[in-house]
């Protein structure tokens, strides 16, 4: 009896030990937690950057720690010239050297081996000498959320934005909208930033975009956003 005790408790030792090692493995492939922006603020013109030449200054991003994080990518993209470039760092703030006079904007990715989450995208204008005036920011969406799945018994839709220029002169927005990516122009010269009753069907899988046009003609173009109904 004796010697069948000492294997069984060998085993169970054994698969305790697995077990633990599971788990430790499970917390591993946790999704990492959205990344809260600090720097630049959203919104807003950025006068903290070094300067380093006429045309470019050094501007620190910051944002919050998060968890289940091994490493960050920092997603940065000249409004412009719509030219986005990736950084990647172990750091929760990184200097990088922009463009003066020029309108960004930026989100992190938090990393790990298996899993990646994306933070909110945050725009600014990095600021340059003799500022005229400013190109508007890109339009956020507002409602439906992005990725949202609507009730199949739905046969209309409001979209809802939000746009901003530090000018205050926003002019008008043309809406694209579609079932196909990228959409075409559904609707030109809208003064208000939202639109009723635009038809859906179930089934279906639908693609937005706004352009901000301001008094002077300056344009800017808005991500594409996308819902579904069910």
């Amino acid at each position: 009896m004796k010697t069948l005790i000492f294997p069984l408790l060998l085993l169970f030792l054994i698969t305790t030990s697995c077990r633990k090692d599971n788990n430790l493995e499970h917390n591993l492939e946790l999704n990492p937690t959205k990344a809260e922006l600090i720097f630049p603020e959203n919104i807003s013109e950025c006068v903290e950057g070094s300067i380093t030449s006429d045309t470019q200054s050094e501007v620190v991003f910051r944002w919050k720690p998060t968890e289940n994080t091994e490493n960050y990518e920092l997603n940065i993209t000249n409004l412009i010239l719509s030219a986005s470039k990736t950084y990647s760092t172990e750091n929760t703030e990184l200097p990088v050297t922009i463009d003066r006079g020029t309108p960004y904007s930026w989100y992190v990715t938090s990393k790990n081996n298996l899993k990646t989450t994306v933070s909110d995208i945050w725009s600014f204008y990095n600021s340059g000498n003799q500022t005229e005036y400013f190109i508007p920011f890109p339009a956020q969406n507002i409602s439906p959320e992005i990725g949202e799945v609507l009730p199949s018994n739905q046969n209309s839709v409001t979209l809802e934005w939000d746009g901003n220029d530090l000018d205050s002169d926003i002019l008008e927005y043309d809406l694209y909208f579609d079932d196909l990516n990228p959409p075409d122009i559904y609707q030109e010269i809208i003064k208000e930033n939202r639109i009723a009753g635009l038809p859906i069907s179930s089934s279906n899988t639908y693609y937005w975009k706004i352009t901000t046009r301001d008094e002077l003609g300056n344009e800017s173009d808005s991500n594409i956003f996308v819902f579904e109904v069910e």
